[in-house]
């Protein structure tokens, strides 16, 4: 989803405990939408589509979970009402914020819990997000002029200056087309991004990563390694990048981040050329959990295949010990082992 469109009609806060917090038996919940303070609104319209641009995972019902469990579409089934009819959104939301307390446990911080109905692109969604309950962003109980239980949203303006307030937990539920109704989801997890596919994925939204980590991960080795092959043309680069992917991918850093691996490691002019590769090949440009099992023996060693036929192979970290590579205007490519040779054999 492209998330710059987004707009924020109506929102419903309400407060949802933590676990072990005294007296705490379930949500505080709101019994009409949020007074239209547009402040308050931008704030959370920022939020929710900086939250789903950087760390937005598509994601899809799982039908899997819906067997063994019919609770587990709750949620989905409430953003459906909600996004149908924008007369749904109050009760709806109430659903919701009561899922969260029944699946959330005592690991999971109090927050108040904000579901909105607007648009994208002038197609109708939902979006929920979680926020920590600290000093930059507090819910006030109060009654409105209807008699109703409502929280007002207080934004403190020294507090909000250090970006302190973190978006736990985020989803965006949008219709699939002007004359589609299917919904399209994506869901993110800034807390932990490996928990995306745990507590709030499975349990709360009922639902499962489009691509799981050991696809998306093969999707996104396979189309970087398709662009540095045929649109990097400076051999030392080539190998240069090719180093930088697989350390990418032996490293023990759990998610993978093109955005910035390709700000990191690739010339400023092919950065973008890379992200536009990556989602030409059908692999994600955004941050994902990393899981190498159905390409671990392919990132293990590093091969260089050469005009003449002769081929070098060996571990990346000894390639980036003992081989350099340069571009000799006279010769053309010149590669060069600095090492010591233990033995020779002929090879079949």
């Amino acid at each position: 989803m492209q998330f710059n469109t987004l707009r924020l009609d109506d929102i419903v806060v309400h407060r949802v405990p933590g676990r072990g917090e005294p007296g705490a038996t379930g949500p505080l919940l709101s019994e009409a939408t949020s007074p239209r303070d547009p402040r308050v609104f931008g704030f959370f319209r920022q939020r929710l589509s900086g939250v789903m641009a950087r760390k937005g995972l598509p994601v899809e019902p799982d039908p899997a979970a819906l067997a063994l469990d019919a609770t587990v579409g709750t949620v989905m089934t409430a953003v459906r009402a909600i996004i149908d009819d924008t007369a749904n959104l109050v009760t709806a939301s109430q659903t919701i914020a009561q899922r969260l307390w029944d699946t959330q446990d005592r690991r999971n911080p109090a927050g108040i819990l904000v579901v909105a109905r607007g648009s994208i692109d002038d197609l109708a969604c939902a979006g929920i997000l979680k926020l920590e309950h600290e000093r930059g962003v507090q819910a006030e109980q109060e009654t409105n002029d209807r008699g109703q239980l409502v929280f007002r949203v207080i934004l403190h303006d020294d507090l909000l200056l250090t970006d302190r307030t973190a978006v736990f937990k985020g989803a965006i539920v949008r219709i699939a087309g002007p004359t589609d109704n299917a919904l399209v989801s994506e869901a993110s997890d800034l807390q932990n991004l490996r928990d995306v596919a745990g507590f709030f994925l499975r349990k709360f939204l009922g639902c499962k990563l489009v691509d799981d980590p050991p696809e998306a991960t093969r999707k996104y080795f396979e189309a970087a390694e398709d662009f540095v092959n045929s649109e990097v043309r400076d051999p030392e680069k080539r190998a240069r990048y090719e180093g930088a992917l697989l350390a990418q991918m032996n490293s023990a850093v759990e998610a993978v981040d093109p955005d910035r691996f390709a700000r990191e490691n690739f010339d400023a002019d092919e950065h973008q050329q890379f992200l536009d590769h990556l989602s030409a090949k059908g692999a994600s440009t955004r941050s994902f959990t990393k899981d190498t099992s159905r390409i671990t023996g392919r990132i293990r060693r590093i091969s260089y295949g050469f005009r003449s036929g002769i081929r070098l192979v060996g571990q990346p970290e000894a390639m980036a010990d003992h081989v350099e590579i340069a571009t000799d205007e006279a010769v053309g490519t010149r590669v060069t082992i600095t090492d010591e040779i233990t033995g020779m054999k002929g090879a079949g």
